[in-house]
């Protein structure tokens, strides 16, 4: 019974860090790409205001 509990534990444990990990890993893929898209547009912005 002792070994069960353990082993339950271990899984709950192992999958809390899996998905705080994709978690996180989303969090930053998506300030990277919004970093990307902010500068897109700023070039644009610019060019634009360039050309006038």
């Amino acid at each position: 019974m002792k070994n069960k509990i353990r082993a339950f534990l271990l899984a709950d444990a192992c999958l809390g860090l899996f998905l705080s990990i994709v978690a996180m890993s989303l969090v930053y893929y998506s300030v990277v790409e919004l970093q990307k898209i902010k500068t897109t547009v700023e070039i644009k912005v610019d060019r634009k205001l360039a050309k006038k």
